[in-house]
């Protein structure tokens, strides 16, 4: 399984292109995994540092500017931990949800 790292307390974290370091906690990776429209996220979680340092495309969300979808192409994903599939259409979207600087505080 392409799981991903936790540390203690209960953050991966990740380098984006255009916004450094950013963070996914476990708590919301089980909430998201958990959906039956996203039961195979969990088998493809090394997309998700993949599109962040090397997107294809990058936007701000049409409503929430604070939001921003880093978007990667794919061939193939992974519907169960041993069959993995082509894909027509294979993007991987990563949303930043309330973005930041460092030493912003809001």
């Amino acid at each position: 399984m392409a799981d991903l790292s936790f540390d203690s307390k209960g953050l991966a974290v990740f380098t984006a292109k255009y916004h450094g370091e950013v963070t996914l906690s476990k708590k919301k990776w089980v909430i998201v995994c958990s959906q039956p429209e996203r039961r195979y996220y969990k088998y493809n979680g090394e997309k998700i540092p993949t599109t962040l340092i090397n997107p294809d495309y990058v936007r701000h969300h049409k409503l929430n500017p604070s939001q921003f979808l880093y978007y990667k192409k794919f061939e193939r994903y992974r519907v169960t931990e041993t069959v993995e599939v082509p894909l027509r259409s294979g993007f991987c979207c990563v949303i930043l949800k309330e973005f930041r600087p460092k030493g912003h505080s809001e």
